[in-house]
């Protein structure tokens, strides 16, 4: 009576001990493709003969060898091919043979798999863990500062911190030229820190209205106040450089007409959706081509910043069909939506403007 081999098969599991335990846990990942060689073994449970070759390729219960013949086997993870972010397997055997592993960190062989044919059980699991190795981080700390001596040094008596500056972190890792890899904002002290892997790094701010930087890279901002901007204007500039993607305005129409007028006119500096609104109107810019949902009689009125040229509406009472208007020469002044619906304006260069009005 001669005995036929069921299809006996070992599943391989490889780990990335990061929680770390010593067992698999729910949070560790799994690691594929790396080599492992199945052998049989001698009568005192040494390897003797390699008999396959697989790789990790998938991490739940998919066989890594089959049509295993009855006997005793180990497999082997050679120490050479653990990649190099790990140190070594785990601790083996301390406890869960589910999900503690099984191979002896000196050698790289699992322990003795056994299929005898008097057993029903023709599916072998075993458990592989490597211990990451533990990658040393330092911090990167400073402080943002009032360089009131203006002597581009650390920070000296009575110079106070600046607080929510932005600091951004660059690394040198892959890129020759830095990739900003992280940013925080000072404290209330203007104090700020990085935590980093080992690498090269600098620092960039982002200098706070009112300052522009010191010559170091030391973190320190001279007073500075820029006369040849109006104060609407640094804050429009101060919200473009943190991101800002449109940016309302209110009550800059006020008393004093060079105020008003100057405020008005900075829409021409800016090809950003920026709206000016007071009590009365609401004031932005034109694209190319414009629509929007109005209902009928309201007020609409165009203004042009200097010339607008090939200006075309659709659903105003006073059309224009390709006309020009000239600031001082020919304004669009109280037109009105001709009937519910859109309103499409479209011209093809210069500044103009829109004011949706109330009386």
């Amino acid at each position: 009576l001669s005995l036929i081999p069921r299809d006996n098969s070992i599943t391989i599991r490889a780990w990335s001990d990061d929680t770390p335990t010593n067992r698999l846990d729910f949070a560790d990942p799994p690691i594929l493709n790396i080599p492992m060689y199945l052998w049989s073994l001698d009568n005192n449970g040494n390897p003797k003969t390699k008999i396959d070759t697989a790789k990790m390729s998938y991490f739940l219960y998919f066989p890594s060898f089959t049509r295993v013949d009855f006997g005793k086997y180990r497999v082997q993870i050679p120490l050479d091919s653990i990649p190099v972010k790990y140190s070594g397997f785990v601790l083996r055997n301390i406890g869960d043979d589910l999900n503690d592993s099984d191979f002896n960190p000196l050698t790289g062989f699992s322990d003795i798999i056994e299929f005898v044919p008097s057993s029903s059980e023709d599916l072998k699991n075993v458990s592989a863990g490597f211990k990451p190795k533990i990658q040393p981080r330092s911090s990167i700390e400073g402080i943002v500062f009032h360089d009131l001596n203006n002597n581009n040094n650390k920070v000296d008596s009575l110079e106070n911190g600046i607080s929510l500056v932005k600091v951004i972190l660059y690394s040198y890792l892959t890129n020759p030229n830095g990739t900003a890899v992280d940013s925080v904002l000072s404290d209330n002290q203007g104090k700020f820190k990085f935590i980093a892997d080992v690498g090269n790094y600098r620092l960039d701010y982002k200098t706070p209205l009112g300052f522009r930087a010191n010559t170091t890279t030391s973190g320190g901002f001279n007073t500075f106040v820029n006369q040849n901007k109006t104060d609407l204007e640094k804050g429009i500039d101060f919200a473009l450089e943190n991101g800002a993607t449109n940016i309302r305005v209110v009550n800059v129409t006020g008393k004093r007409m060079d105020h008003t007028f100057a405020n008005i006119s900075l829409l021409k500096r800016f090809d950003f959706p920026i709206y000016l609104i007071d009590d009365h109107s609401v004031i932005y810019r034109l694209p190319n081509h414009f629509e929007k949902h109005f209902l009928k009689g309201q007020i609409i009125s165009l203004l042009p910043i200097g010339l607008a040229l090939n200006i075309t509406t659709h659903n105003l009472v006073y059309p224009l069909k390709n006309e020009a208007l000239e600031l001082g020469l020919r304004n669009g002044n109280s037109n009105e939506v001709a009937v519910d619906g859109n309103v499409i304006i479209s011209h093809e260069s210069g500044c103009l403007l829109l004011m949706e009005c109330v009386d």
